[in-house]
């Protein structure tokens, strides 16, 4: 596909795996998500973050005041583990992530 010329297309949905698109043109090309797709997404992720920090939070308020001689403590520890191993799977994500960007930045630096 040397040359191919995708102007003015919509290539949304195209598979470009194993493509050779050198000096391919994509000027004016439709790609990426839809509008309506967009609007789904977002709608769903607000839905979910409402219900989660409502869920959380009825937890978390339960769980205060509750001493070790309680049988809800129990809960109140596997609430603070769990809490904590997102807290670090999300550390550990976005460092790695940062630190990938910086090596792409670098590389890319070194190639101009």
């Amino acid at each position: 596909m040397i040359g191919a010329d995708f102007s003015s297309a919509n290539i949304r949905g195209c598979d470009f795996t194993n493509a050779l698109l050198q000096d391919a043109n994509f000027n004016q090309v439709k790609a990426g998500q839809t509008l309506g797709h967009l609007v789904i997404v977002i709608m769903t992720a607000v839905v979910v973050a409402i219900a989660t920090l409502d869920a959380i939070s009825q937890i978390l308020f339960s769980l205060l005041g509750v001493t070790p001689e309680e049988l809800a403590w129990i809960y109140t520890l596997t609430f603070f583990f769990t809490l904590a191993i997102v807290t670090v799977a999300s550390a550990v994500m976005g460092i790695t992530n940062f630190y990938l960007l910086i090596i792409k930045t670098i590389n890319n630096l070194r190639q101009n």
